[in-house]
């Protein structure tokens, strides 16, 4: 069985790899990847110094966008180890979003979780959320379904820790 290094869910709260309390506050900065991806690391580590001198602990961020962003996949990909390794040095934590705006950026979807889960899995401060309002009409009509996300989360190593979006249809409130 692999070694617990993640956040792991205790009940209804957070925990460290070593059990004790984590306490969640944190920040939406959908365009930090996309900054690291552009090569913009000072504006990155600016804000990561300011998200840690706020007693921040979680920074959520966008794999991909289009619209008021331009982050591809594959370049959101390519920049997130980096960002893991600036954030930790910020003891932060990071949320990705796997998918958001996958109707106008069609992708594999099962390639896109199999490629996050992987970097991910490499990085403690990390965790997944499948998509961003899976039922948005800005997404994949397969997005939508509940069954397809649960279908994706099996693409993640067991160990990181995975919300699958807000789900409207499935009989529990939060998966």
């Amino acid at each position: 069985m692999p070694v617990q290094r993640h956040l792991r869910v205790t009940g209804t709260s957070f925990a460290t790899a070593d059990r004790h309390p984590f306490q969640w506050r944190g920040i939406t900065a959908f365009r930090l990847l996309e900054y690291v991806a552009r090569g913009k690391e000072d504006e990155v580590e600016r804000f990561l110094s300011w998200a840690e001198s706020q007693r921040l602990t979680v920074v959520r961020v966008l794999a991909m966008g289009s619209g008021w962003m331009n982050l591809s996949a594959e370049d959101g990909r390519k920049a997130l180890a980096r960002l893991l390794e600036l954030a930790a040095a910020h003891q932060l934590h990071v949320e990705i979003v796997a998918l958001a705006g996958t109707r106008d950026a069609p992708l594999d979807l099962d390639a896109q979780l199999d490629a996050i889960g992987k970097i991910v899995s490499e990085h403690d401060n990390a965790l997944i959320e499948i998509a961003n309002e899976p039922g948005h009409p800005s997404q994949l009509s397969e997005i939508h379904r509940p069954e397809t996300l649960v279908k994706l989360r099996s693409r993640v190593p067991r160990t990181v820790p995975v919300a699958l979006g807000l789900v409207e249809g499935l009989d529990r409130s939060a998966a």
